[in-house]
């Protein structure tokens, strides 16, 4: 993509979809009840076109349903800054962790930092 010119990288930037992303699991922005930005996760698509989004932090009680291009979808951490969910008991009953998957990113992260985040975009490397 260096060898493209402006006018062919700002061609592929407006073609570029990034909700052909999202899957279950995948942490997104999303405006929740009271219209503000929090951090999100999928927790799963009712059909091909809506989402389940579970907030961090908060109970299941306020999930909501959305289109995957509703506007008060975004990319993780397009909108939403620091800590999102509830200030005095976070609720985080979703958090799940396995050694060997965490070995594993471990040594991905070590991948990438060895070749300088080389031959990934911004989304990936997130």
């Amino acid at each position: 993509m260096e060898d493209m010119t402006l006018e062919k990288k700002l061609e592929a930037l407006k073609k570029y979809n990034y909700y052909e992303n999202y899957d279950e699991g995948r942490f997104i922005d999303a405006q929740d009840s009271v219209n503000l930005w929090c951090l999100g996760q999928i927790a799963q698509f009712t059909d091909s076109k809506t989402m389940r989004v579970h907030f961090d932090g908060w109970s299941s009680k306020w999930d909501l349903n959305m289109k995957i291009n509703n506007y008060k979808v975004a990319p993780f951490r397009k909108y939403s800054r620091g800590y999102t969910g509830q200030n005095r008991v976070a609720l985080r009953s979703n958090l799940k962790f396995n050694l060997d998957d965490l070995f594993q990113e471990k040594q991905r992260l070590i991948k990438l930092i060895e070749d300088d985040l080389n031959g990934l975009g911004a989304f990936q490397t997130t």
